[in-house]
């Protein structure tokens, strides 16, 4: 029994400074907003640089300081900057954020993670009264999408694009089919039954992408430190792209905008 405890006291002390000798994580968070115009997207890109001095200036944190004090006013000359208002904009859920390449082996880690995923709904789009829901789905290369009939009349789903082309057929009430997207692209989904209904599947080239919330605010997933591509896709806004550069470690804030 001695020698097993001792044994086991080894077996953990060697466990201890293995994780102690172990590299420390150094990938880094790409976060951002999408702004509807660029003259907005400035305003916050200027607002955040001069916070981030203000946060760096030893004066700016003792006058912060000294106005949270009751009865003393705040200094003149040093006001606080705030960030620009936030509004909603419902059109910012149909935007698809996402890089053009990332290494293999993060690709690999985000795909398995996906595989395993248990809170990660199938990627499912709806016919119901008379429209494709959601109207915009992004995918990466790879992934298989369903087409359900919800409505109560029949439906077609074709697309004639260029990344992906084809014609389920006529879709009977209560039925479903499912269509593979293997290339990168954007697919424009239509009936032949009912022409106004449209909708979009865009196909990213990885597991690297996001879709931002009402008010533009986005996450990517952590990534090694290096140079991307990232781009913007909207249906009716188009397509937008900039050089970033990851760090090391740390969080990259980023404001986007469209043409």
């Amino acid at each position: 029994m001695g020698v097993s405890l001792a044994l086991s006291r080894q077996l953990l002390l060697i466990a201890a400074l293995a994780l102690l000798a172990a590299p420390c994580r150094a990938d880094a968070v790409l976060r951002g907003v999408v702004w509807p115009t660029r003259a907005e997207a400035q305003r916050a890109e200027q607002a955040r640089a001069e916070i981030a001095a203000e946060k760096n200036s030893k004066r700016r944190n003792e006058n912060y300081l000294a106005s949270s004090k009751p009865g003393h006013p705040a200094p003149s000359g040093h006001p606080l900057t705030p960030m620009p208002v936030l509004h909603a904009e419902p059109g910012m859920r149909e935007v698809v954020v996402y890089l053009d390449s990332i290494p293999a082996k993060q690709e690999k880690k985000l795909a398995e993670r996906e595989r395993k995923s248990r809170d990660r709904a199938n990627y499912r789009i709806v016919l119901m009264n008379s429209r494709y829901t959601p109207r915009v789905t992004a995918v990466a290369a790879g992934s298989n999408v369903e087409v359900q009939n919800l409505d109560g009349i029949w439906h077609n789903t074709f697309s004639v694009s260029r990344a992906k082309s084809f014609d389920l057929g006529k879709i009977r009430p209560g039925t479903m089919d499912t269509v593979a997207f293997d290339r990168p692209g954007v697919i424009n989904l239509h009936c032949d039954i009912h022409p106004k209904e449209i909708g979009f599947v865009m196909v990213t080239p990885n597991h690297a992408f996001a879709r931002p919330d009402s008010l533009g605010q986005f996450d990517l997933p952590r990534l090694p430190a290096g140079r991307y591509r990232l781009r913007l896709w909207h249906p009716s806004m188009g397509e937008e792209s900039r050089e970033i550069e990851l760090p090391k470690k740390g969080v990259l804030d980023v404001d986007l905008a469209f043409p």
